[in-house]
C-alpha cells in the first residue's frame, strides 16, 4: 500500500521494477501509450547504482527548487515593489 499512498500524497516514488508497480507508476494515454507519472522512478531489482542515482536525482531537484526560492520573502517582495513604484513617480 505504500506506493498508492505515496501517489495520493504527491510524494515521489522510487520502487523496484517488479509486479504491478511499473503499471501503477505510469499513465495510459488515449493513444494507448504509457508515460511515467511525474516524480516516479523505477529501477531493476538489485541494481543499487540505479537506486542511488534516483535518490540523488530527487535530492538534487529539491535542493535546486530550494535555491530558486531562497530570499523570496514577503519583506523582500514588498521592498522590490516599493522600489518599482518609486520608479513610476
Amino acid at each position: 500500500m505504500a506506493v498508492p499512498e505515496a501517489l495520493a500524497c504527491g510524494v515521489p516514488v522510487i520502487a523496484a521494477d517488479v509486479g504491478w508497480i511499473p503499471e501503477m507508476l505510469t499513465m495510459e494515454w488515449d493513444s494507448g501509450s504509457r508515460v511515467p507519472v511525474s516524480g516516479c522512478r523505477t529501477f531493476p531489482p538489485g541494481n543499487r547504482e540505479a537506486l542511488q542515482m534516483h535518490i540523488t536525482s530527487i535530492v538534487q531537484e529539491r535542493l535546486d527548487r530550494r535555491r530558486r526560492v531562497e530570499g523570496m520573502t514577503w519583506k523582500s517582495y514588498a521592498e522590490k515593489l516599493e522600489a518599482f513604484v518609486e520608479t513610476l513617480r
